[in-house]
């Protein structure tokens, strides 16, 4: 079924937009049995529209073809105007209203859940083949690198799988920046000592994927990384001005005073 994604799509979106497609078929039946009543009401008696609108069936017939599916719609409704009477003009405005509802609205918005059906089961389609990639081939990268047999990674073995061809082929397949998570290896292997299991690192890859929408989480992770990085550079910064102020300063001498006051003069 790899090799026909799309065809694997549609089934499974047909599958799931069945209620959907059930929902609007009862709604549209509703409208259909309304109306005919209303209709088969209103010219029941007209003998040069009988044919459409003589029984109620015949009328729920001619709303299901005419009025749904639009077959012959015309012709319909300019048999009904040259009547000409009262009630065959005002069966042709409820036909008219008819046709908005049940067709126009109805139908229109059946396409717009379809087509958002059609979306969510594509999106979940390619997580499931992102999740495959992961689990056949940088899963096993992981695992050939643990060489502890710990189902833990430690920041040598991490660097490692950064640097394997293989993995990084696959990383880029997905559309995961390597480079990003150079620098979130430094936030998380802080010290030395620390091990992060192989599932955290695999749900690691996955929330990284380039083509995901943004979400809480991944705004989260990224202040994260951004606090680390300013935390850094503070403590780098107080470290540097510490040892600047611990230096011994050059005592001022009567050369120096010499050298101001000729400099001065200068001026």
């Amino acid at each position: 079924m790899r090799t026909v994604p799309e065809l694997v799509t549609m089934v499974k979106g047909m599958r799931v937009a069945t209620r959907a497609v059930m929902a609007s078929s009862l709604l549209v039946t509703l409208l259909v049995y309304a109306f005919a009543i209303l209709l088969n009401m209103l010219v029941r008696d007209e003998q040069a529209v009988s044919t459409h609108f003589g029984t109620l069936p015949l009328t729920m017939w001619t709303l299901v073809i005419s009025g749904t599916f639009l077959d012959d719609t015309g012709a319909i409704l300019g048999e009904l105007r040259d009547v000409g009477t009262t009630n065959t003009t005002l069966c042709v405005c409820a036909f008219l209203i008819f046709i908005m509802l049940g067709t126009i609205t109805v139908m229109n918005m059946l396409i717009g859940v379809l087509c958002e059906v059609a979306c969510a089961v594509a999106a979940g389609e390619k997580d499931a083949f992102d999740i495959c990639i992961l689990k056949e081939h940088v899963l096993v990268v992981l695992k050939a690198f643990d060489t502890t047999g710990n189902g833990n990674l430690c920041r040598a073995e991490f660097e490692n799988v950064l640097k394997d061809d293989r993995s990084v082929n696959f990383l880029e397949a997905l559309h995961i920046d390597t480079a990003h998570f150079r620098i979130l290896m430094s936030m998380l292997y802080e010290d030395n000592k620390t091990e992060i299991p192989i599932a955290v690192v695999m749900q690691m890859f996955l929330n990284s994927r380039g083509d995901l929408p943004v979400t809480i989480e991944h705004l989260n992770d990224m202040l994260q990384l951004l606090f680390w990085r300013v935390r850094g550079a503070l403590e780098k910064f107080h470290e540097k001005v510490h040892t600047e102020m611990l230096q011994p300063r050059p005592q001022l001498t009567e050369h120096h005073v010499a050298q101001a006051l000729v400099k001065v003069s200068t001026l």
